[in-house]
């Protein structure tokens, strides 16, 4: 593999599981504060 493609990957895999865990951290403050 080219180190071209190896950087953007690199990137973008902990870009995704970032914001994955923005999404259930916000979905859950939603739910706490509806109780």
């Amino acid at each position: 593999m080219t180190p071209i493609l190896l950087i953007p990957v690199a990137i973008m895999i902990p870009v995704i599981l970032f914001i994955v865990v923005i999404i259930r951290y916000n979905n859950r403050q939603k739910e706490d504060k509806t109780e």
